[in-house]
Formats: C-alpha cells, structure tokens, sequence
C-alpha cells in the first residue's frame, strides 16, 4: 500500500510539474534578421527533452498568477551543441510559478563557432521581455543558465551593452565559465570558438577574466564531484566576483556530478531549491554588503574543492568511442576486406570499437576470426560474443580496444528471425557493450529490462551501449529506451545504407544518472563501401 501511495504522490508531482501551460511563444526575430547567421544549412532536430542545430531561436514565458516582481530568463546547457530544453528549462517552470516568478526558456541558436550568435540571442530575449514588463508584473529581470548555459548566463552578466540586456541577477547551475583549455568544458570550447581560437577570443570568453564592479549579484551552484565540468570554473568565477566587490553566493554539493538541474534523484535538491528561494525573496528588498561572499559548506565542502582542485585524477576523462555494423566484413563490391575496415578505424583513432554482424569461422569468411583480422593490424585487443551458430563457426558481434577489459561477458537477448546478444567488456575506468537487435519491435522491448538488469553491478562506472539497434528514434523501443539511456550519438543524422543514409539505426547511448557522461563530437562517414552501414564515431567526456 505505501508503494502505491508513492507512486500516486510522484506521478500528481509529475503532473503538476508540467500542468502549467506557457503565457507566450515566440521566434525571437520574428519579422527582422538577426545579426549574425550560426551558417547551419541541416533542419533542426527537436524531441520532448532537446534539440540541436537550431536556427531558429524561441523564446517561451511563463507568467503567474500573482507576480512578485522577479522574471528570469533560462538558458539550459547542452555544450553549445544541444539545448536541453525541458531538463534545464521547461522543467523549473511550476517551481518559479509558485514564487510568483515570471519564468522563460530560450531555445537558443547554436553557434557552429560563431560565437557571438548564442549572445545575440540571449540581447534579443530580454529585450522583448521588457518590453512586456508591466504586462507580466516585474520590475527585476535575471539570467540562469545551465552547464554551458551557465557560460552564455555569465556572458550576458559580464558582456552586457546596456542598462536594457545587462541582467539584474545571475543563478548558475554547474556552470562552464573559463574558455581556458586547463579547465574548460572542451567540447564548449570547440563548439563555441572553434579548434584554434586566439589567445585574445579565449580571454574575451572566459567570464572569470570579465567581471567588473557592475556585474550582478551571482547564485552559483555546483558539485565537488563534477568531472565534466571542473568545479575550479565557480570557485574563481566566485573569486573574480569578490574581487571586485559584488555579492556571490556560491553552494558545493559533496556529490551529484554534472547535469543534476531539477532532476529527483539529486539528492541536495531540496537543500538548494530552499536557499535559492530565500536568496530570490530577499533580492528585490536588499542589497547584501558587498565585499561580503557566503560560501557555504555542506560535509567540509572546502575540503573537498581544494582536494578537488588538487586531483588529477577529478579531471574530465575523454574517451572516443565508434561502432559499425561491418557485414562480416564483405563489402559491397561483394569483397572479403578487413584491412579496409581496420584502415577506416585507423584514420578515427577510437579508443573503443563495436562492431556488429562479425562472424568467426564460418565459411563465407574462409574460416577466418573477422575480428582478429580486423584488431591485429590495428594492435587492438578483440573479445567476441557470439549470437548463434552459422555454417559451421559462429555470428555476433565484437568489441576492440586499446587497453585490455578486466572482465566480458555476454548475455543472449530475444530475437525472433536470430537470437541476439549483448557483449559487456568492464575496463575499470567504464564498461561498454555491443549489440545488435532484433528486426521485431516486440523482441527489442524485451530486451530492455535484461539489458538494465545486466547493467545493474556496474551501477558506479560510465556505462556506453553501442551497436545496431535496428529501430527509428521516433520507435517505441527508443521511446522506452530513453527512460533509462541517453542517447550521446545523433537522432538526426542518418546511419544507414551507406551511400544514400536515409535511417537512424546505429546509436551510441549511456545510462541516465549522476555522473552521467556527454558528448561534445559525433560523426559518421558516409560513402564507404566496406559495409552497408555508415561508421558512427563519438568523443565523450565523463
């Protein structure tokens, strides 16, 4: 009965977390041209939690019922490459409603390296919410923003042009602040500036070098254990803020990483939803001293930062991970080639290799180990998971790395027209699997709750699914998928066939939680006629 009352009590949460419809939606330069163009010719991608190549920018407003007059614009994060709209935007909404906050998300362009584009934006939002100002009931309008969002927030307070889109207050969430390679968010770095920026664009960018006694007053929050974004990002935003004599109020949560937002399973959100909200209710009546920085410290969290800042080993790890469906390495001249397969990953350079439809004895391949053949010249270790027996050796799929895994194993999945399997390879640091899925929708659901219990063990390590899914992202199967994985690889760039790829079915996924690993690249090689299939190359930070 208590489990039923719980899952009642959550899903009314859930409900009333999303019952408030938006006041106004708008395409911010409705009628005019923006200033600079982002040059993104490929169509927008967009589902209920994302969207990227964006190039046309919304703007959507919450207004209460009895506004206390606060407004904040919201910029959720996504690396400059996706904008999580829904996560780090929409989700908040109810909450600052029942402040009697006007609340907006802007679905800003990203800047494909035209870096001033996301700024724009950002000038052209708060524009248009003055203008409704009396309308909607405020008089005080600040910025939050989100991972690099949280960037573009901290831009707009310290690269304002005038008292119109200079923000009254910034509320920053894990923020990436620095465009300094030491500590940066790389992947906000590259997409933002580009690979080589100057010396003088890396300064302009980094926030922490930007600040002056007019910057507003900061709320920053963000997790001693976030290993995307390094922590050193708010300690000397926080510093630069002192320095100069503005109030900063900065919270480091003991755990929790990176990407945490409004999510339920942070467990320090009730902790900083309430000192938000106490520091929101006193902003428009007073002005803290300033000169004066709260630092509050939750289980010696100063401790912690300076350990943090110490550590090595606290840094971002980069790992570049590719999977292919390679046809048992039969091309589609009809020609046995592995070299040409191991010369196409040589030129990516993975740290990891899944490959799908790998046979290993059989007698299409002359009896050959395909993925020996393929590792071998590569100087790769290989590890096998056969799916079924087929004329007289075995099919699956295989795993290729550059460090040897501590543990394999695989597990058989459903599959009507062929038996499948998941091949799970632990390397201490992660673990990743490959699979290739059933044709049958039925089979694919199936496999989900198998997958999840496999996993289980591994519940402190990065996780990466990698492989043919042989499903559509609009399916049910990645629908029900996306309740547990996320998806790091892109929705809308086609994978298959390999000339003319017109499907999305090769996916790199993780799993959701603390913690949980982004991509900042991912690519696919069209035209290669080794396979049927496009090879899927994704770099990820975790």
């Amino acid at each position: 009965m208590k489990k039923i009352a719980f899952i009642l009590i959550t899903a009314m949460g859930m409900l009333s977390a999303y019952a408030q419809k938006p006041t106004w939606t708008t395409n911010i330069w409705e009628g005019t041209q923006p200033p600079t163009s982002n040059e993104i010719t490929e169509p927008e991608f967009s589902d209920a939690d994302h969207a990227n190549k964006v190039t046309v920018p919304t703007l959507t407003v919450y207004v209460p019922q009895k506004p206390c007059g606060l407004a904040i614009l919201a910029c959720p994060g996504g690396g400059y490459y996706d904008v999580w709209f829904r996560p780090e935007g929409h989700s908040m909404a109810q909450w600052y409603l029942n402040q009697g906050i006007t609340y907006a998300v802007l679905k800003y362009r990203l800047p494909n390296t035209h870096y001033q584009v996301p700024l724009e934006d950002v000038h052209q939002a708060m524009h248009l919410m003055r203008q409704h100002a009396q309308e909607w009931g405020f008089t005080k309008l600040g910025i939050q923003g989100c991972s690099a969002g949280g960037h573009l927030a901290s831009t707009a307070a310290t690269h304002f042009t005038n008292e119109e889109n200079r923000p009254d207050f910034q509320i920053l969430f894990y923020p990436v602040i620095t465009m300094d390679a030491s500590f940066t968010h790389q992947g906000s770095r590259d997409n933002l500036l580009g690979k080589n920026p100057s010396q003088q664009l890396v300064d302009l960018y980094s926030n922490e070098k930007q600040v002056t006694e007019q910057t507003p007053p900061a709320f920053i929050m963000h997790s001693s254990n976030d290993n995307i974004v390094p922590l050193r990002n708010s300690l000397e935003y926080c510093q630069a803020l002192n320095d100069k004599g503005v109030s900063a109020v900065m919270h480091i949560y003991p755990d929790g990483g990176h990407g945490w937002s409004y999510q339920e399973w942070f467990v320090w959100k009730s902790l900083w939803k309430a000192e938000l909200e106490e520091w929101l209710r006193r902003l428009p009546y007073s002005s803290p001293p300033k000169k004066q920085i709260e630092m509050k410290q939750h289980l010696a969290l100063l401790f912690m930062a300076l350990l943090f800042l110490a550590s090595p080993t606290m840094q971002a790890r980069r790992l570049k991970l590719m999977t292919y469906n390679i046809h048992h390495a039969e091309g589609m001249d009809k020609r046995y080639d592995p070299l040409r397969i191991a010369q196409l990953i040589a030129d990516e350079a993975p740290d990891v290799v899944a490959l799908q439809e790998v046979d290993s004895a059989t007698q299409r391949v002359g009896g050959h180990y395909v993925a020996a053949d393929i590792a071998q010249p590569l100087g790769m270790q290989d590890v096998y998971g056969a799916a079924i027996p087929f004329q007289g050796g075995k099919y699956g799929v295989a795993l290729l790395s550059k460090k040897s895994p501590k543990e394999v194993k695989h597990i058989p999945l459903p599959g009507r027209e062929e038996k499948r399997t998941l091949l799970i390879a632990d390397y201490g640091e992660y673990v990743v699997c490959c699979t290739h899925l059933s044709l049958t929708a039925e089979d694919r659901i199936q496999s989900i709750p198998l997958i999840r219990k496999a996993l289980r063990k591994y519940r402190r390590k990065p996780i990466f699914i990698m492989g043919d899914f042989n499903a559509e992202p609009n399916s049910e199967f990645m629908q029900q998928m996306s309740k547990h994985f996320q998806v790091l690889s892109s929705t809308v760039t086609p994978t298959f066939p390999y000339n003319k790829p017109r499907e999305v079915i090769d996916y790199v996924i993780t799993r959701q939680g603390t913690g949980q690993p982004c991509a900042t690249h991912a690519h696919i090689i069209v035209g290669n006629p080794s396979s049927d299939h496009c090879p899927l190359a994704v770099e990820v930070e975790y």
